[in-house]
């Protein structure tokens, strides 16, 4: 949804990555008809959060694939740090509304144990 929303702000084509779990598997695949309607096209993958990076990784990995280069990264959040490296050795400049802080798993779990305010 938040692909589809940039898109047609900016007046951009928009396309998808279909996700398949097979025996555990996770698998993001761009369909063949909008690989080819990508052709000669300047490609963003924008994703409505971005932590680890694996689901901006495979999309860009998929669009490689099909020959197009993407041009830059978009996330309404961004958490942590861990997926940057990936997008400066790709030259991928990254767009975000908001950066936040890496939370260890340890920090989670005592904030969803902790009383909130009513």
């Amino acid at each position: 949804m938040v692909t589809q929303t940039v898109a047609a702000e900016i007046g951009s084509a928009f396309t998808f990555a279909e996700c398949t779990i097979n025996t555990n598997v996770v698998r993001y695949r761009i369909p063949d008809a909008f690989c080819h309607r990508l052709s000669g096209k300047r490609v963003a993958i924008v994703d409505d959060t971005i932590n680890a990076g694996s689901t901006t990784r495979v999309p860009h990995a998929e669009l490689m694939s099909c020959g197009r280069h993407p041009v830059a990264i978009g996330s309404l959040p961004l958490l942590g740090n861990i997926a940057l490296p990936f997008f400066a050795e790709e030259g991928l400049p990254v767009e975000r509304i908001a950066r936040c802080p890496t939370i260890s798993g340890s920090r989670l779990a005592a904030l969803r144990r902790e009383p909130t305010a009513q």
